[in-house]
């Protein structure tokens, strides 16, 4: 998994305009975020701004942020189609498991190889909070860097460094 980390990191760096500015959230921040929780969830890597989406829209809600949210029933359908996919992920890891497949270094696998938790799907708020509290950790990465509240321009070198 570290090596797939990497190339995927890699690859957002690589993309990175020389010399001139950018926007570091959509271009970074997001990209970084959807690609890594797409690993570690083993999530359909062509859906990860799924992931996003789902993220950013949850933790717009009211009882996340302590303010009004605008839009109560695209919370709450994003909720449900989040939902749905990682259920059929767990469903469809869980089934290729039953046939002989070894389990792999994701947290749904690492989830369903534990005795204490290998029956969360039952346990659908349990999954959700699990599913949007890792998004919640993986995101923690700065819309701003910390060290400018310039737009960024990152030159050929910077780019090694920050891998």
């Amino acid at each position: 998994m570290e090596s797939l980390i990497r190339s995927r990191t890699g690859d957002v760096l690589d993309s990175l305009p020389v010399g001139q500015p950018f926007d570091w959230v959509p271009t970074v921040s997001k990209e970084l975020t959807g690609r890594m929780l797409a690993t570690l969830l083993d999530f359909p890597y062509d859906e990860r701004d799924k992931l996003i989406y789902w993220s950013d829209l949850l933790a717009g809600a009211a009882s996340a942020t302590g303010g009004e949210f605008t839009d109560e029933e695209a919370m709450f359908d994003a909720a449900a189609d989040m939902a749905r996919d990682f259920s059929r992920l767990w469903r469809d890891k869980q089934a290729r498991r039953a046939a002989g497949e070894a389990p792999g270094f994701d947290l749904i696998s690492l989830l369903q190889s534990s005795e204490d938790t290998r029956d969360l799907i039952n346990r659908r708020w349990s999954l959700l909070a699990i599913w949007h509290y890792s998004s919640s950790v993986v995101m923690t990465l700065p819309a701003t860097p910390w060290w400018t509240n310039e737009p960024v321009s990152i030159q050929r070198s910077s780019k090694q460094t920050l891998r």
